[in-house]
């Protein structure tokens, strides 16, 4: 009796195919045991979107590393939501389930525009199927984010201000990124006082947050006051993020250049 070994890699695509096969006369078996899979196929490809999805939780920010795992997770993300259809209601909170997992996918591997249309779809689902408070906020977060990253700083700047009235800032993290994209977009919009104003209220909230002091420092240094902007990043590189070698070398060099001034 033949033997068949299937790379990881290979036995995916063939799933992806299959799921992406809109020909219903075509043959959806497994080239094995020509037993049909069709049924099964998708639930394998989420259970790998999960795994490659966690494992670039688990990666550094940002490294080459994580954004790798990412795009796996959202190529089976794609696969999986092609194969999620029909109107029934447990079949749309699948798909909004799956999109929200697909979302946060997109935040991991800096994909802006594909990160806007996916929370517009994700919004546009809630009015249907609410999401719970944390999962809304975090959406309306990554479409910030998304406009900050394509240049769009007033539509990222309407978002954290809606935000940061309709949320009940109770919540620490909330509060930190809230105070943080108001501090960006105030600094990109050149209202350097409101930059400075809500980023201190971000160290306040939490001087170790990886990123809290750049744009503080930034929008110092647009003013003129160069001392200012030192001390800010003196003080990031005492308390901000240590553990990250990367971020560490990042608020060094963003010393340096203010020195050199």
């Amino acid at each position: 009796m033949w033997a068949y070994i299937f790379c990881y890699d290979c036995l995916g695509q063939y799933q992806r195919d299959i799921l992406l096969d809109d020909d219903d006369n075509k043959s959806k078996s497994c080239p094995c045991c020509r037993r049909d899979i069709s049924g099964k196929v998708w639930q394998a490809s989420a259970e790998r979107f999960m795994t490659y999805l966690n494992r670039a939780h688990k990666l550094a920010k940002g490294s080459a590393e994580q954004k790798k795992y990412a795009e796996l997770a959202i190529a089976e993300s794609n696969a999986t939501l092609s194969a999620i259809c029909g109107d029934k209601t447990d079949m749309v909170r699948t798909r909004a389930f799956f999109l929200y997992q697909q979302a946060e996918a997109l935040s991991l591997a800096d994909k802006p525009k594909e990160m806007l249309d996916v929370t517009e779809k994700i919004l546009s689902a809630n009015k249907r199927h609410k999401l719970d408070d944390e999962k809304l906020f975090k959406t309306n977060i990554w479409m910030a984010e998304a406009h900050l990253a394509l240049g769009e700083f007033t539509n990222a700047d309407d978002i954290y201000n809606s935000l940061g009235d309709s949320d009940p800032m109770d919540d620490p993290h909330h509060m930190q990124l809230i105070f943080m994209g108001m501090c960006r977009t105030c600094y990109e919009l050149g209202e350097y006082d409101f930059a400075i104003f809500h980023g201190q209220m971000g160290i306040r909230n939490n001087r170790g947050y990886q990123g809290v002091h750049k744009y503080v420092a930034l929008a110092q240094k647009a003013k003129g006051d160069i001392d200012a902007a030192k001390t800010t990043m003196s003080r990031a590189i005492l308390y901000e993020a240590r553990w990250d070698e990367g971020n560490l070398n990042q608020n060094k060099k963003l010393l340096a250049e203010l020195h050199s001034l």
